[in-house]
């Protein structure tokens, strides 16, 4: 079983012990690296939309790639889902549950172990440096094969890779319920679902989670496993009623 999450775009770098020297697509991860490289700040500026400060400062972040400070990807990534794993609170053999079932997906790297070290770059999946996707595909379908696989990503780097992968995984949602014009309907909020990936990936962890069935056992904030929305596939968590 594998637990895919997304990456931050914020990054506080911090090291653990036993960091892995190398990634898992250390080779792919240098090409694209190189070849970022190559471009100017105007064409970082153009391929990222992004305004003239981002453009410089990320063209200074990859000329200096190769001696950026380092640190575990699992403590590197500073993002609200990150802080709200609450990974100071975990045991060793907590971190080592993670090690073993949790990967990161990343546009830079591929795929991340939690212990794999990273520098602070900035490269999503649906940046136009090249076709994302079409380059981390057969890494994606290679690893993955066979994994059941609980999706607790957003949709760029979760159910946008689902057609490479030969087991459809089980998507993880959170929704709160709402009344307006005197009807009760479903909303996501983006902020909460985070910190409630973050909660659950803690939960996971303490609590040794390895069939997918033992999720439903999660509660958290007002959220608790909704029968009624959920099916095979997806994993629905519902707070109830807030009126609006």
């Amino acid at each position: 079983m594998k637990i895919i999450i997304s990456p931050a775009k914020t990054f506080k770098i911090r090291k653990m012990r036993n960091m892995h020297t190398n990634c898992l697509f250390e080779d792919k991860k240098n090409q694209l690296v190189l070849m970022i490289k190559t471009k100017s700040v105007e064409e970082l500026k153009m391929i990222w939309e992004c305004s003239d400060k981002i453009a410089n400062d990320s063209y200074n972040l990859y000329q200096k790639f190769d001696s950026s400070v380092k640190g575990s990807a699992i403590e590197s990534f500073y993002g609200i889902q990150y802080q709200y794993m609450d990974i100071d609170s975990l045991k060793d053999v907590e971190i080592e549950y993670l090690e073993k079932h949790l990967r990161i997906l990343s546009g830079l790297y591929g795929i991340l172990r939690p212990l794999d070290q990273v520098a602070r770059y900035r490269l999503d999946f649906e940046d136009k440096i090249i076709n994302m996707y079409d380059f981390w595909e057969d890494e994606i379908r290679n690893y993955f094969k066979g994994e059941k696989i609980i999706d607790l990503a957003s949709k760029e780097y979760g159910q946008n890779i689902y057609k490479y992968l030969d087991i459809k995984p089980l998507r993880i949602e959170f929704k709160e319920e709402t009344l307006k014009d005197g009807c009760i309907k479903l909303k996501t909020k983006a902020t909460s679902s985070k910190i409630l990936r973050g909660r659950m990936v803690n939960y996971m962890a303490k609590n040794d989670i390895v069939e997918i069935n033992e999720l439903k056992n999660f509660s958290s904030d007002g959220y608790s496993f909704s029968d009624e929305f959920s099916d095979e596939n997806k994993f629905v968590f519902v707070k109830s009623l807030i009126s609006e």
